[in-house]
């Protein structure tokens, strides 16, 4: 059988989560190099007939962004067992955390696969909607672009968080305790086609998606 994650990475997350108190984002590497391999074959499929992303401009703060997503996955595939296997792992992590983290225990009701092509401006400085509550994760599946950290809008102190294939890149949301704030983030550089699996712990897709 296929193992999803790499060794030891419920110890991993157990000590990225209390941190994300001070950082906001934190990152490391997650998926066995089979299974992503895996779930890079099942990505470029559901995104066979996507059209070329055009740049748009979302939500009251004029987010601007350019990537194509996938909301909609069969049952039996790998990205719902990601989502599943995650889930599970989350809980055992915080099991060995020795303090509240959440409001509510963090529940992944939403899912998308994103698909930024090479060239595409990514997506500039926003922060995640507030209905994403407790904790964001982004599985990076394949290709390349660079992923930043930043105070504002205007790109103030940013700092790059490693978004290599095989990682998982957490940001805590609304709920996460002591520090709810939500992190400006933003997407650059995309040099090779780079495809990325989101979970949200939010029941609907929100009309928009960023602030």
């Amino acid at each position: 059988m296929m193992e999803i994650f790499l060794p030891h990475t419920v110890k991993a997350l157990s000590t990225a989560l209390p941190a994300l108190e001070h950082t906001g984002v934190c990152s490391f590497p997650l998926i066995s190099p089979e299974f992503r391999a895996a779930l890079l074959d099942e990505a470029v499929a559901l995104h066979r007939s996507s059209p070329p992303a055009e740049v748009e401009t979302v939500g009251p703060f004029s987010v601007r962004q350019q990537l194509n997503v996938v909301h909609e996955f069969e049952p039996a595939a790998k990205f719902v067992q990601l989502n599943d296997a995650f889930q599970a792992l989350l809980q055992g992590a915080l099991d060995l955390v020795d303090r509240p983290l959440f409001d509510t225990p963090p529940r992944f009701g939403f899912r998308e696969l994103t698909k930024y092509d090479v060239g595409s401006i990514g997506i500039t400085p926003h922060r995640d909607p507030a209905s994403s509550v407790n904790l964001v994760a982004v599985f990076v599946i394949g290709g390349a672009g660079r992923f930043f950290v930043c105070d504002d809008r205007d790109k103030t102190n940013s700092v790059e968080i490693d978004a290599a294939p095989g990682n998982v890149v957490l940001m805590r949301a609304p709920g996460y305790l002591p520090n709810p704030e939500r992190p400006f983030h933003y997407i650059t550089d995309i040099t090779e086609c780079r495809y990325a699996f989101i979970l949200r712990d939010q029941a609907e897709r929100p009309t928009w998606h960023y602030r």
